[in-house]
């Protein structure tokens, strides 16, 4: 399903990635996206099952946003293992490895670029969703980019909510944000990005979800965006 009742009508075609540090908020953004009428693909290749606990922070019924058909592709093909030491074994274990962190963006095989190319446009993906993006972000050449962020305490919230994993301190939370932020940094050196604070939808909705359309050069209403707030506004 292409957005949501009433969204306007929108040529489709890849016209961003979205990414941000895990529990950023860029699944809420991404439904944000898919409400205005932009297609993440196929429900069938989205991670993530709907659940009552999802749809109330936020996420879509499609889950996590993640395409899997390119994430296993980017991840199947790299040496994970040599990169992370336990491997691509848990969905946030590489956010949290200053390791990781600290190693340079992977160098893109040719002959995936064009496979990705060919998912895209069979899914008719109109955005792409995926923290490990500043990784892999070699392989979306001159694709404007949407990067999510979120306040230390947030974060620190969101994750303990989601599964008890953080044994770490806020002080190496804080580390692994900044180290991610350097890798975001350079991935978006050069091309068209847009910095959206996930504490922003809850103060100002309304520019920025404006934020949102012009920089993506969507003609939504004025008035679907107030629509939207009734819905998908985060209470803080």
């Amino acid at each position: 399903m292409r957005g949501s009742v009433g969204s306007p009508k929108i040529e489709h075609g890849l016209k961003c990635v979205v990414t941000g540090f895990p529990k950023s908020g860029s699944s809420f953004v991404c439904s944000i996206l898919s409400a205005v009428g932009l297609h993440p693909g196929s429900a069938t290749f989205l991670k993530g099952n709907y659940t009552e606990a999802n749809h109330r922070t936020g996420q879509h019924k499609q889950g996590h946003y993640e395409y899997l058909p390119i994430r296993d592709l980017l991840t199947g093909n790299h040496d994970m293992q040599e990169i992370l030491p336990n491997g691509w074994a848990a969905v946030l274990d590489w956010a949290f490895n200053l390791e990781f962190l600290s190693r340079p963006a992977v160098e893109p095989i040719p002959q995936l670029q064009e496979v990705i190319q060919l998912i895209v446009s069979i899914g008719e993906l109109d955005f792409y969703r995926d923290g490990a993006f500043p990784i892999f972000h070699r392989y979306f050449p001159d694709i404007p980019v949407i990067v999510v962020t979120r306040d230390l305490a947030g974060l620190l919230e969101a994750n303990q909510e989601w599964e008890p994993k953080l044994e770490l301190f806020p002080d190496d939370l804080n580390k692994c944000l900044q180290l991610y932020q350097h890798l975001v940094n350079q991935a978006i050196e050069g091309r068209r990005h847009l910095h959206l604070a996930y504490e922003d939808f809850a103060t100002d909705w309304y520019e920025t979800v404006k934020s949102i359309t012009t920089f993506l050069n969507l003609d939504v209403p004025d008035s679907f965006i107030c629509y939207l707030e009734r819905t998908w506004r985060p209470l803080g």
